[in-house]
């Protein structure tokens, strides 16, 4: 399972802390011989596009049959019943409980970067719903958010299970997702610094050798010889998470060396501007139906 979350309503009543459920149903298919993991990004906020607060009837076809839908007032009625009711869907609007928790990361025209889906409708006085829309409309769809829908509680609980990998991905252009640049360091500084989710040992390898492993990439996660010379030299009482959601782009501190490919990407905690990168492929099947453990190959 990718970008393991949680985005339900429910994390504002009654099924606070739901991960343990989810870690309880990734037991029950373990006992039964499937294997699952998962990965997930330490934060509380996701990014997509801002079409996902859609209905899903609403976002079917191309960009001109959902175009206009948004400016057919009746089609507009039904997405605004669908998005307030409590639908067999996945309702990002209703997940992240207030408009407050929906934030534009990106639009064509450069507007409304860094403003809550709450402040736009305030300042165009209309609301909430039609501000999205009307957005959509105006920047032809091109709109990404990042919308806080987890909690903390979930976060840790996920991130302690041995199954789990760190994982990173991200939407640029305009004032991307911050996981884009500081996943890494800030799982270092708060999960493992602050917070003592697990050692410093296990991050690393939830980061590396697992994740590796689980993709079946039979020569990175290791330093060990016939491996790729994938490397960073990091400094855990400097490493920081510099970026946040209204400004994302700045590099994290303590990253002083990192090699990819034997290349030096890193020096000195400064990009060198060499890419040394390239696409991997699965080199094997993973045959394996018992439940990965750590301690079961190592650190």
């Amino acid at each position: 399972m990718s970008a393991t979350r949680l985005s339900s309503e429910s994390r504002w009543t009654s099924q606070l802390g739901a991960s343990k459920e989810i870690l309880e149903l990734f037991d029950a298919a373990n006992e039964r011989g499937v294997t699952v993991t998962f990965d997930q990004y330490p934060y509380t906020a996701g990014s997509t596009m801002l079409t996902a607060l859609l209905p899903p009837w609403a976002r079917e076809g191309n960009a001109s049959e959902i175009h206009a839908r948004l400016n057919d007032p009746e089609m507009r009625s039904k997405i605004r019943a669908d998005i307030e009711s409590d639908g067999e869907w996945e309702n990002l609007a209703r997940a992240a409980g207030t408009w407050e928790n929906i934030l534009i990361t990106h639009t064509a025209s450069g507007t409304a970067i860094g403003e809550t889906v709450d402040a736009i409708a305030t300042r165009r006085d209309v609301d909430p719903i039609a501000a999205m829309c009307d957005l959509l409309v105006e920047e032809s769809l091109d709109v990404t958010m990042a919308d806080f829908i987890m909690t903390e509680e979930d976060i840790e609980r996920f991130l302690a299970d041995t199954r789990g990998t760190i994982c990173s991905d991200g939407i640029f252009g305009g004032k991307p997702h911050p996981r884009a640049i500081g996943t890494f360091a800030r799982i270092l500084e708060r999960y493992v610094e602050d917070r003592a989710v697990f050692p410093i040992e296990t991050a690393v390898y939830k980061a590396s050798g697992h994740a590796a492993a689980i993709l079946g990439l039979s020569d990175r996660g290791r330093i060990a010889e016939g491996y790729c010379a994938d490397l960073v030299a990091f400094d855990l009482d400097t490493v920081r998470e510099n970026g946040t959601y209204q400004n994302p782009l700045q590099l994290a501190d303590g990253m002083n060396y990192v090699l990819v490919n034997g290349t030096i990407a890193v020096e000195a905690g400064q990009p060198t501007g060499k890419s040394a990168g390239e696409v991997l492929r699965s080199t094997e099947a993973w045959n394996g139906q018992s439940r990965p453990r750590i301690e079961q190959d190592g650190v």
